[in-house]
């Protein structure tokens, strides 16, 4: 092989190196979401009184119901639903006619 000897399994040690690094950033990465979906589902008191549980005792989903029910809610997500869709189209189609251009 080229006359260059590898140790073995030094290849199995990178991978598993590797996939500890990415389960690290994983949780990371995860767990502000965690927090947050914890945060939404708790009952009004029990936000700021009990900040540390990370596992609320008693879950409502009675600030979801109130969010879409009053207010403008769907005028809301109408527009988000419009910027995201241009932005998308805008950067597709750059992107497109950078390409017809090579």
């Amino acid at each position: 092989m080229n006359g260059i000897l590898k140790r073995p399994g030094t290849g199995q040690a990178k991978i598993g190196f590797l996939g500890g690094i990415l389960l690290i950033a994983l949780v990371i990465d995860l767990f502000p979401l965690i927090v947050m979906l914890s945060i939404s589902v708790k009952g009004e008191g029990s936000v700021l009184r009990s900040i540390g549980d990370l596992i609320p005792r008693h879950i409502t989903f009675s600030h979801y119901a109130e969010v879409v029910t009053s207010g403008r809610f769907g005028r809301y997500f109408f527009n988000s639903a419009l910027v995201a869709m241009l932005v998308v189209g805008g950067v597709a189609s750059r992107s497109l006619g950078c390409l017809c251009c090579l």
